[in-house]
């Protein structure tokens, strides 16, 4: 049940916070309203987006044409590294959500527009699409997921985006320029500058890949020019040769590397499949260089080149082609297996190479590969782009903003929207973030794909030294720049559009908004985008710099400074007044220049431009990366962990003892945390951990028992075991010690009339009242049964069971057999009184006074009983004896017979000395006297006998039997274990019961009772805490801290709710809700400004407080006035070393250090 207050009791007494002075929505939004099945269906989309567009994302070989047919049937996961996948999927899914909420929201706007701009493949019919249902964001999230068809405009930017984030991971695009580059690198294996910048690059004019090339092309030109034929055709075209000779000594080459040990590499990261695919292409290429060797030699016959053979003409065509086909399979071969080379390379860029080196003539096949994978220009020496980086810093900057508005400090997105309301906070966070990704990633994201473009193609003039860039680095840093400010302007209009859409109540007040007033959001935020002038060509300019291996912390120093100058110049522009206003020493920390100056936001572009320039995106690297030091990472966090709790541990804390049961669930009951640590939980115990949350004292739990409870908090120790402090049980509160039954809620078992003799009651914690269930049975025996009544001794249960019984409650005896029950059931109740007074004795003990007085109650009530005439006399032949005159019969024998009379005739005096003396050293047989062989008992003497043969055909009246237990674990055992022939019933508190019956269901065979919720409740049963007399400032503590606790209605309801799931308050308990909350419910626990309604909808009834506002307070005047005072900085730094020292000295005493 979601709600558990009783639909008829008002949800709060505080009706004066409902008035408030006008109903304004503080977030109009131009009239536009939301239906509730919307925002589900928009937040479901949202995650089924970002879900399921994983599989899209890295779906095989989807919208790339790769010419490989290795990459064509590759997956990406063969290709490129997981890190990297999920890299470019967060730019990819981010994007995407981007789209998804702007077209949820605005779609209807932006089609609109597209609709006055003919654009060839956008043509939508808007007057049949429902912006307004829910159906609209649902066919957008499956259409974005790749479960439909994507509109026209939508899908040439998600393909755009998908390549975009392809190339970073890694996938086709990228390897297969890699394979470019290494087959360029193989046709022209020596780089040469000329003219006056040759000497200044050192570069060996000839390797060790030249070298080998140049042995496997002679070996093949001599082979060629062995053949006349073969010599004749090719010599028509030298282009044709040279290209053949190249094509043959590559794949000798690549066939050498790929048959001979390379040492290490590549290493495990490169699956099976690829290393498969290698050894099937080499094959192929082997069988082709074979084949051609074997044409060489057939085309050797001097016959077949006689011009006088009619058939040469025909032959040399036939050979003609045969070459032909030889260069394009050649072609092909090579480039598939040098794309297996390319995917080694991204898998595992480090490369060993050899440990020698090569001199001229001795050079091996591994020096070659060396000199082939170190002069080639590796794409993943650009590197990523600060943009992954920038769209993760995102969300804790999501938070940052959140937290801020609502504490004050961020201005909030209207005048109206106070820090209470969680929308306009969430609009806030949002709109502010937006800002920042149109400040920060998209600009980037722009510039780095142009820049990434032009690195592809060869062409980005910063992948050169220094010493050889020309004016084009320049002019391609205008064009990046340009690309990247109009990125920007279009994010910040989107920006400035949302955020007058939010605070607009009508069209004509968003146009004043957006182009009218002295700060018109369509140029106010536009001009932020100064700052891109001076981030993005630094940012640049760091990316090449890293590229060759130099520091870049001065431009990143350059970049923060440079984009923190311009937007406080931004700010200066359109709010003149506000340098004289804040920058002065009392008001520049105040909240109020906080968020007239934007400081925030400031501050967090600062930060971001910092890092997009330092280390955002750095070039790449191998698998290792670059691995903080864990030394360093375990002490930071150490530091960080000691911080935290020096902060949060109590000043001061002191010990208090808090006695909790462990069986009485869903009260009070012991479970293990994760750690094994065993620890009590339940309504009563969540309580009190709440009441001592607050950091002036610390909890020791102490697990105590019904029978020693009341002993241990009123200051007296039982056994080894240390008098508690606070009560934290099921307690009654009582003050007359007056009960009708001798095994009554009278007072503990050594019979003190008064329970807190040392304690103090706390104010009333919950309202229950005693309850039954029933065991439910086919058997027509154990309805017609004797009652068998079982609660715990010395509660409220004992008096109702009693009446129950004298009143025959549960219609169990024939109107004939209800003579004399009063008397009855007054004897088997001071019987089941006597009996456990007997049990809970220890060893060799006497009766105390208590147990004596209901011995002589018990014998009062006998001797009564033995000499009624209660059966007719008709019936003493056909029916058996009266139970209960049997039992007070068996009594007043066992007293004669353990202190016989004086004199004849007289009945023995159980006060007397010598009497006392001798049921004292007879308690067994007492005990077996007043114990009903029907209730359970721990003396096999009890056990009921069977009756003789004669008595067999007998009849019984039906009769009330008492068996009072230690607790309710007992109780629940005996209740629905195995019964036969009788009808036992479960007395006791309802919430008790019910919770003991959950409990034995879940981990047995499910006990089935006539009425599963329980009973009408049957009295009044008010719980309390008993707290110890002898601290009274401890007694004032936890009064306080009940009343603080019930005033903030949703904790109380909440802790109600977590351990009485799918039940409803009783009227009694919620009035004692009501009762309790004697301060309004913004002073405690939360922040002031909680609406009082905000609660009222989150855990009580609509209808529970009908006309309440939407808010009637607000901090945010108060935060603004707020100015940080040194004495308090102080004080918390003071607090903050208290803490840190008695968190210490806690620490010390537990190793032992120090006592």
């Amino acid at each position: 049940m979601d709600n558990p207050w009783p639909a008829d009791i008002p949800w709060s007494l505080w009706k004066y916070q409902g008035l408030s002075l006008s109903d304004m929505p503080q977030l109009p939004m131009m009239g536009v309203r939301f239906d509730p099945s919307f925002l589900y269906a928009f937040a479901f989309g949202c995650f089924f987006v970002a879900f399921f567009s994983w599989p899209r994302f890295k779906a095989k070989g989807r919208n790339i044409n790769a010419t490989s047919e290795a990459l064509r049937d590759f997956d990406p996961t063969d290709l490129g590294g997981q890190n990297s996948l999920h890299r470019a999927y967060f730019i990819y899914a981010g994007a995407m959500l981007i789209l998804y909420v702007s077209l949820t929201f605005f779609g209807k706007l932006i089609f609109q527009a597209t609709q006055m701009i003919p654009v060839a493949g956008i043509s939508v019919d808007i007057a049949e699409l429902k912006f307004d249902s829910p159906q609209w964001p649902l066919t957008l999230a499956f259409a974005f997921a790749g479960l439909a068809d994507l509109l026209p405009p939508v899908r040439i930017a998600e393909e755009w985006l998908r390549n975009r984030a392809y190339r970073a991971a890694g996938i086709p695009v990228r390897i297969e320029q890699i394979t470019r580059s290494l087959i360029a690198t193989m046709e022209e294996p020596s780089v040469r500058f000329v003219g006056e910048a040759s000497e200044k690059w050192v570069n060996r004019d000839r390797g060790s890949l030249a070298e080998m090339l140049e042995r496997y092309r002679k070996n093949w030109e001599s082979q060629i020019e062995g053949n006349s034929r073969v010599k004749r055709l090719l010599g028509k075209r030298i282009a044709r040769t040279g290209e053949l000779l190249s094509l043959l000594s590559d794949l000798e080459m690549l066939i050498v590397w790929a048959k001979t040990a390379r040492g290490s590499w590549p290493g495990a990261g490169v699956s099976t499949r690829v290393r498969e695919a290698e050894k099937k292409f080499v094959d192929s290429a082997d069988t082709l260089l074979n084949n051609f060797q074997r044409r060489l030699r057939e085309t050797g016959d001097p016959t077949a080149t006689d011009p006088a053979n009619p058939d040469l003409h025909a032959i040399e065509a036939r050979f003609d082609d045969y070459l032909s086909q030889l260069m394009k399979d050649a072609t092909s071969i090579r480039f598939e297996l040098v794309t297996l080379l390319a995917i080694f390379l991204e898998r595992d860029p480090d490369f060993p190479g050899s440990a020698r080196v090569p001199e001229p003539g001795q050079v091996h096949p591994i020096d070659a590969l060396a000199d082939l994978l170190s002069e080639t220009d590796r794409l993943q020496s650009v590197g990523n782009g600060p943009e992954a980086g920038l769209l993760l810093s995102l969300v804790p900057v999501f938070i940052l903003f959140a937290a801020s508005a609502w504490q004050g400090v961020q201005e909030l997105v209207g005048q109206y929207v106070e820090t209470t309301n969680l929308a306009g906070v969430l609009l806030t966070a949002l709109l502010e973030t937006l800002k920042i990704a149109s400040l920060t990633w998209l600009p980037l994201l722009a510039a780095f794909s142009l820049r990434q473009y032009r690195w592809d193609i060869k062409d980005w003039a910063g992948a050169q030294p220094w010493a050889f860039r020309s004016s084009l680095y320049l002019s391609q840093m205008i064009g990046c720049l340009a690309l990247a400010l109009a990125v920007s302007v279009i994010g910040l209009t989107g920006v400035a559009m949302l955020r007058a859409f939010a605070v607009a109540q009508n069209a004509n007040y968003f146009n004043a908004l957006l182009v009218g007033g002295s700060n018109p959001f369509v140029l106010y935020y536009p001009t932020l985008a100064v700052t891109i002038f001076p981030m993005v060509p630094i940012c640049l300019w760091a990316a090449d710099e890293r590229t060759h291996g130099r520091p870049v912390l001065g431009h990143a120093l350059l970049c923060a400074a440079s984009v923190l100058l311009l937007s406080i110049a931004h700010s200066w522009f359109w709010d003149p007044r506000w340098p004289s206003d804040c920058f002065k020493a009392t008001t520049i920390a105040t909240a109020e220049c906080s968020r007239r100056s934007d400081t925030l936001s400031r501050l967090i572009l600062t930060v971001l431009a910092f890092l997009a320039s330092w280390n955002l995106g750095q070039p790449g690297f191998s698998r290792t990366r670059r691995q903080i030091g864990r030394r360093w990472a375990e002490l930071a966090c150490a530091v960080m962990m000691a911080a935290t709790f020096a902060l949060s541990a109590p000043v001061f804390a002191r010990d208090v003892r808090v006695g909790f049961r462990d069986d009485i669930e869903p009260f009070s009951y012991l479970v293990n945390d994760e750690h094994g640590k065993p620890h009590h939980i339940g309504y009563l115990a969540d309580l009190c951990h709440e009441i001592f949350s607050g950091g002036e004292y610390t909890i020791e739990e102490v697990s105590v028992t019904a029978a020693e409870r009341f002993k241990l908090v009123n200051g007296k120790p039982v056994g080894d075991k240390k008098p508690v402090e606070v009560l934290c049980d099921t307690v009654t509160m009582r003050f007359s010690g007056s009960s009708i039954s001798a095994n009554g809620d009278g007072g503990d078992a050594d019979g003190r009339s008064n329970r807190n003799w040392n304690s103090i009651y706390s104010p009333i914690v919950f309202a229950s009242g005693v309850s039954y269930l029933d065991r439910s049975s086919r058997e027509a025996t154990t309805r017609g049964g004797d009652v068998l009544i079982g609660y715990v001794s010395a509660t409220t249960a004992a008096d109702v069971a009693l009446k129950s019984c004298q009143v025959d409650l549960f219609k169990t005896l024939a109107p004939t057999q209800r003579k004399a029950i009063y008397e009855r059931c007054r004897f088997l109740d001071a019987a089941a009184a006597t009996q456990r007074r007997i049990q809970m004795l220890p060893e060799s003990a006497t009766l105390s006074a208590s147990g004596q007085a209901v011995l002589k109650r018990a014998l009062q009530s006998a001797r009564i009983l033995a000499d009624l005439e209660i059966q007719p006399k008709a019936q003493a032949t056909s029916f058996l004896p009266l139970p209960s005159q049997v039992m007070a019969r068996k009594l007043l024998d066992t007293l004669k017979e353990i202190c016989p009379p004086k004199k004849e005739g007289r009945e023995a005096d159980p006060e007397s000395a010598a009497c006392k003396a001798a049921l004292t050293a007879n308690l067994d047989k007492l005990e077996l006297a007043v114990t009903d062989p029907l209730c359970p008992s721990s003396n096999p003497a009890a056990k009921k006998e069977d009756p003789d043969d004669k008595d067999k055909d007998k009849k019984s009246w039906r009769e009330y039997h008492f068996c009072p237990m230690e607790d309710y674990r007992q109780l629940i055992q005996w209740f629905c274990g195995p019964s036969t022939g009788v009808r036992p019933i479960f007395m006791g508190d309802r919430e008790l019961i019910l919770g003991k019956l959950d409990s034995w269901n879940a981990r047995n065979t499910p006990c089935s009772v006539e009425q599963p919720t329980g009973a009408e409740y049957l009295t009044y049963e008010p719980y309390a805490l008993l707290v110890n007399r002898s601290d009274p400032a401890l007694v004032q503590f936890v009064q306080t801290r009940v009343y603080q606790i019930f005033s903030h209605r949703s904790t109380a309801t909440a802790l109600f709710a977590s351990y009485f799931p799918d039940r409803s308050m009783s009227p009694a308990l919620a009035y004692l809700f009501l009762l309790n909350a004697v301060d309004p419910e913004e002073g405690y626990l939360v922040p002031c400004g909680t609406p009082d309604k905000a609660q009222s909808e989150a855990t009580g009834p609509p209808s529970a407080a009908p006309g309440l506002a939407d808010d009637n307070r607000s901090c945010a005047d108060e935060a603004a006035e707020q100015k940080p005072s040194p004495a308090a900085a102080g004080a918390w730094l003071a607090a903050a070393g208290d803490r840190a020292r008695s968190m210490l000295s806690s620490l010390l005493r537990a190793s032992g250090v120090v006592e």
